[in-house]
């Protein structure tokens, strides 16, 4: 299983992935990590958020296929703003990816990295059209509230878990 965890800057996706590793182990491809190494290259562009999509994708597939099926869990953490980017993504991973978005209402004490304080602009999200929400994606919405600890949402995230995780 892929499992993308998409959502702002600072939502906790990252911890949320560490977290839900020490009960389902596998592989972590932080968003963050990719930009400061592989995709140092790419800058913010529709097209350049487009291919860091399509190579942490990639990866993601790679790496899946070659892991044990007892292990064969691959995190992907990203912002992923574009609707195109996660479609593409899913394209990609086909069967084998379960996308999360985790939405957060900020408070300015929740400003982690800094980047809402820093006037930082944030890229809008592109939401699927209602419809698309009726395919058989994998796409699941989890909401964190102010006082979730990283624990009590990868424990939301584990209620939704799949049955067949050996996709």
């Amino acid at each position: 299983m892929i499992i993308l965890l998409t959502g702002e800057s600072g939502v906790g996706k990252t911890s949320v992935a560490k977290t839900l590793m020490n009960r389902h182990p596998g592989i972590l491809l932080d968003g963050d990590d990719m930009r400061d190494g592989l995709n140092s290259d790419l800058g913010f562009s529709d097209q350049d958020i487009m291919e860091n999509m399509r190579r942490a994708a990639h990866i993601a597939v790679l790496l899946h296929d070659q892991l044990p099926e007892d292990r064969r869990t691959v995190y992907i953490t990203c912002i992923a703003p574009l609707l195109a980017g996660r479609n593409l993504v899913h394209e990609l991973c086909g069967s084998r990816l379960w996308e999360i978005r985790i939405q957060y209402d900020y408070r300015a004490s929740d400003d982690v990295k800094g980047l809402y304080k820093a006037g930082t602009p944030m890229r809008a999200y592109e939401e699927y059209p209602s419809e698309t929400l009726l395919l058989p994606r994998r796409i699941n919405r989890v909401y964190r509230y102010y006082n979730d600890t990283v624990c009590a949402l990868a424990a939301k995230i584990e209620k939704l878990w799949p049955a067949d995780k050996t996709a």
